[in-house]
């Protein structure tokens, strides 16, 4: 059942897109506010708006290998690839079970899914690396 309703949403996304000036249409996707929230993203503002998410995903993780690279000890660059890849891993596996290629594992999307947990270790995470390229300044 899970895997039709997605394909389902999926299948709306591009729906959305060509007729969203002509219909009312109706929310089908069932979980707003857990795991499957890039599902509701892609239901309320169709492809563009899905694409959108993506693309600024990819450039805030493009973006830290940025700053990852131009740490000098070995310590802030290995810190800043793997909060680079548990952003990229994160967003992966959670688009991947909204879209049915992974298993539904619990994955929250950074800064989107609800929970409070999620949220404080995703900051936590980004402001200690930007605390180490702003200590990287310093000296």
């Amino acid at each position: 059942m899970w895997s039709e309703k997605r394909l389902q949403d999926v299948d709306k996304i591009g729906v959305l897109l060509r007729f969203k000036s002509q219909f009312h249409y109706y929310h089908v996707c069932l979980c707003k506010d857990t795991d499957f929230i890039f599902c509701t993203v892609g239901e309320e503002q169709g492809f563009l708006g899905a694409s959108a998410v993506l693309i600024v995903f990819g450039l805030f993780i493009l973006r830290l290998i940025v700053l990852a690279e131009r740490q000098d000890n070995a310590f802030g660059r290995v810190y800043g690839y793997s909060v680079a890849s548990i952003f990229f891993f994160h967003l992966a596996i959670n688009v991947g079970m909204v879209t049915g290629l992974t298993p539904v594992i619990g994955i929250p999307l950074p800064f989107f899914s609800y929970g409070g947990s999620s949220l404080w270790g995703f900051t936590i995470l980004l402001f200690i690396f930007l605390r180490l390229d702003a200590s990287r300044k310093e000296r």
